[in-house]
């Protein structure tokens, strides 16, 4: 009986030993909540953009083949002074081929081989998950300007429906 626990004992040590692993880093995450902040408009909380039927051959024989873009704006209401700037940060499920492009919704008859690009006011593309550059905030109403359009991410597109959903983060600074 005494051996059998020293057995296990023994066994308890090595799974416990064997799982210890040296850091090679630390990270620091750092932030703040805070309540000043703008009200997102009722009108921009769950909007619809429409890009439109786009020729197939606008988008066939390239990855990386951009329809003509759709601009579509966010508005902000009652910003407080207190918050001059912000970024902006789209999510959603990223496409297989391109990490930094919005994937099509499934379901059936879903267009493939192209995805959703989102940009900012300057037409720079915004990254899925990423923030895009500064927006300058006044006192009162905002409007905050991007763009959404087509892209293509390899050599053949299909024909179907080319739906996405996206939510956005507002990050104040």
């Amino acid at each position: 009986m005494k051996m059998r626990l020293a057995n296990t004992a023994f066994i308890v040590w090595m799974g416990l030993a064997g799982t210890a692993q040296a850091a090679d880093g630390t990270i620091y995450f750092t932030g703040s909540i805070t309540d000043q902040t703008c009200a997102v408009d009722s009108g921009s909380q769950s909007m619809n953009v429409d890009l439109g039927k786009v020729s197939v051959t606008t988008l066939n024989g390239a990855a990386g083949l951009k329809a003509a873009p759709t601009h579509f704006s966010i508005t902000l209401n009652d910003c407080p002074d207190t918050v001059t700037a912000l970024k902006v940060k789209f999510d959603g499920t990223a496409h297989a081929v391109n990490q930094r492009l919005l994937s099509l919704d499934s379901g059936s008859n879903v267009a493939s081989g192209v995805g959703i690009e989102i940009a900012d006011k300057n037409g720079s593309a915004i990254p899925l998950y990423s923030a895009s550059g500064d927006y300058t905030l006044d006192e009162g109403s905002n409007t905050l300007d991007f763009t959404a359009r087509y892209v293509s991410t390899g050599t053949t597109v299909t024909t179907g429906t080319a739906n996405a959903t996206s939510q956005f983060t507002l990050n104040y600074r």
